[in-house]
């Protein structure tokens, strides 16, 4: 199957924003998610992130370090929620010790703020390209895609390096911001065809 890298960067986009709209509907919902709609949700996101990350690779060619950021993103991601999906109820019955718990727990947060790494890594790269493709409404959107993603960036490394419950929210919350950041970047980013805003990013 052939497809252009145009058509890639929208689909990719697209996920991105399922993953952000999901996010929202996660934490306006409070005690909802708790009734299996959480669930749903992250199996939802699951998808999302397995797409976006197959789609990464088509991206790569022209940009490969903001390709490799999605890639990163949603491999992570897929990982960190299956965890989530498949042993946090297990985690919850009598008997399985603390120490357990604690460590799988661990996991997948540490999962979770890589992949908050890569989707911010991947914003700052796409940010910048349309920064250097000249100034106007495309330009000041690169500048909040490249600021917003090193801000995602510089949380989950703190997370990564020891205070990951202290970064939860903040981290999450920067990351969510830069995968909307990075949908609204992409198309712009790879507008036609095999054209594309700028040169490779690395």
């Amino acid at each position: 199957m052939v497809i252009s890298s145009h058509r890639a960067a929208w689909i990719a986009a697209a996920m991105l924003f399922i993953t952000v709209i999901s996010q929202a509907i996660y934490v306006g919902a409070g005690e909802a998610t708790s009734m299996g709609l959480g669930k749903f949700l992250w199996r939802v996101e699951t998808i999302a992130y397995l797409v976006l990350a197959l789609y990464a690779l088509r991206l790569a060619r022209q940009h490969p370090l903001a390709a490799a950021g999605l890639l990163i993103g949603g491999v992570f991601n897929v990982l960190q929620l299956g965890i989530g999906l498949h042993m946090f109820e297990a985690l919850r019955q009598d008997g399985v010790p603390e120490a357990v718990r604690s460590a799988v727990v661990q996991l997948a947060f540490f999962l979770y703020f890589a992949g908050k790494f890569g989707i911010g890594f991947a914003a700052a790269g796409l940010g910048h390209v349309l920064f250097r493709s000249g100034l106007g409404a495309v330009g000041w959107t690169g500048i909040i895609a490249m600021l917003m993603g090193i801000s995602a960036i510089c949380l989950a490394m703190l997370a990564m390096l020891g205070g990951e419950m202290r970064f939860v929210v903040p981290a999450g919350a920067a990351g969510t911001a830069a995968a909307l950041l990075a949908g609204i970047t992409l198309p712009l980013v790879y507008r036609t065809g095999e054209r594309t805003v700028g040169k490779s990013v690395d």
